[in-house]
């Protein structure tokens, strides 16, 4: 059987040109005789048919319809723990920055957890909680979001500003925000709490 992302990538080449036995040799990594049978074996199939010119096919319907499908991405445990991890460190960075309106309060996986088969992404939701007001614009959330680079909308929208910094553009993650007092109700695993952390500092500190 062939690989069904491959096969998508010639179709929509195919759009645009002609499907060929170069291109199928190319994008699957086949040798002269194999890419003629993969085309034959297309062929029946119904993803391309002759168009009356040597050595060129054409997308049949289900080829066209294959070629617009839009697959979901899929990424290693190892890339999802490391965005994971990468979204804590910014999560430490936000608390500790005085100037911001809120904390990230709590944090829980919805996905899989611990991480440890390749999927879509990382899920995970997050709930805040008030800081003081900010009396000044945030050099930090600035750097981190360029496109909200107007201290207006650091005051009118905070949570949007703090949205983007947990998520960096990551595409492996995918986030939504709760209140706090809801977060109890979601199913996941909590893997960062505030209250908690505070609790277990100043118990060292006794």
């Amino acid at each position: 059987m062939y690989d069904k992302r491959k096969l998508q990538t010639v179709l929509r080449k195919g759009e645009r040109k002609f499907v060929t036995r170069h291109l199928v040799g190319r994008i699957f990594n086949l040798k002269k005789k194999e890419a003629e049978k993969l085309l034959h074996d297309l062929e029946r199939s119904g993803y391309i048919e002759p168009i009356g010119v040597e050595g060129c096919w054409g997308l049949a319907m289900r080829g066209k319809v294959l070629a617009s499908q839009t697959f979901e991405r899929s990424f290693t445990a190892q890339t999802m723990q490391a965005h994971l991890n990468a979204c804590l460190k910014r999560v430490a960075l936000i608390n500790a920055y005085k100037d911001h309106f809120n904390f990230v309060s709590k944090i829980k996986v919805t996905s899989e957890y611990p991480i440890q088969n390749k999927g879509a992404g990382v899920r995970i939701t997050y709930s805040l909680r008030r800081k003081k007001e900010p009396d000044e614009f945030s050099k930090l959330f600035m750097s981190m979001n360029p496109h909200f680079n107007e201290p207006f909308k650091l005051i009118s929208h905070p949570d949007i500003i703090l949205y983007k910094a947990l998520k960096s553009r990551s595409r492996v993650l995918k986030i939504t925000y709760v209140e706090d007092e809801e977060m109890e109700n979601v199913n996941g695993t909590l893997i960062f709490d505030l209250a908690a952390g505070r609790k277990r500092s100043s118990n060292k500190k006794a």
